[in-house]
């Protein structure tokens, strides 16, 4: 995005899935939101003086293995 700005992008459905999350055999570096957040705060405190965007992503659709669990009525809520 350029030398003064830094882009943090997160799947959001991880974020707000209210079941179990995959756990220590999960490929993500961050297991949990506790480490979520550190790493967040991490890449701010790393990149002192720079625009910091956070943009979340929501999919309709994803193979994970929480995939297929939620309400088609719930795909397009906030």
């Amino acid at each position: 995005m350029g030398d003064d700005v830094i882009l943090i992008v997160m799947d959001s459905e991880w974020w707000l899935y209210p079941g179990a999350k995959p756990g220590l055999e999960s490929s993500c570096d961050q297991k949990t939101e506790d480490e979520v957040l550190a790493e967040i705060k991490d890449i701010a405190a790393a990149n002192p003086g720079k625009l910091l965007v956070f943009a979340a992503h929501h999919p309709c659709a994803a193979t994970a293995s929480m995939a297929g669990t939620t309400r088609s009525s719930n795909i397009f809520s906030p």
